[in-house]
């Protein structure tokens, strides 16, 4: 009588701590998911303030992208998406050619004429990018079992 009650005793231990240990498996999986979310959404939240930013013409919108851009083999593992990279790079492209033509002071109307119309065409662009970013994004900002 005495071994089984042992027995019952020992059985009862090792289930719980079975329990236990499946509840911090579940635990730690969800902890790397918000984790994950919390890296990707400051990655999206970091794109468009520089989206942002270039339409608004206030502060240079360079500046944090090349944060960006420093970070972008470190925070590859987070994302996987080549439509984002492809996206980012073509943000930076735009972004640039905008600071270019924003900044460039030419007494050459034809140059000037055309840097404006440059301008023009990168801000409706950028009035654009919002959605696509949401787009790229929402497959990555989310929280699922």
């Amino acid at each position: 009588m005495l071994s089984a009650a042992i027995g019952w005793f020992a059985y009862s231990i090792a289930r719980q701590q079975a329990q236990t240990a499946q509840q911090q498996a579940h635990t730690a999986r969800q902890k790397l998911r918000l984790d994950l979310y919390d890296r990707r959404y400051a990655v999206y939240d970091a794109l468009q303030r520089m989206i942002e930013q270039a339409q608004s013409n206030q502060g240079d919108a360079l500046p944090i992208i090349g944060q960006y851009l420093a970070r972008r083999e470190a925070l590859k593992f987070l994302l996987h998406d080549d439509a984002i990279d492809k996206f980012v790079s073509e943000l930076w492209e735009k972004l640039g050619q905008l600071h270019l033509a924003r900044n460039w002071d030419s007494t050459v109307p034809e140059i000037r004429t055309r840097d404006q119309a440059e301008v023009a065409a990168i801000e409706k662009w950028l009035e654009e990018q919002p959605t696509v970013l949401v787009r790229l994004f929402q497959r990555h900002l989310h929280i699922s079992d």
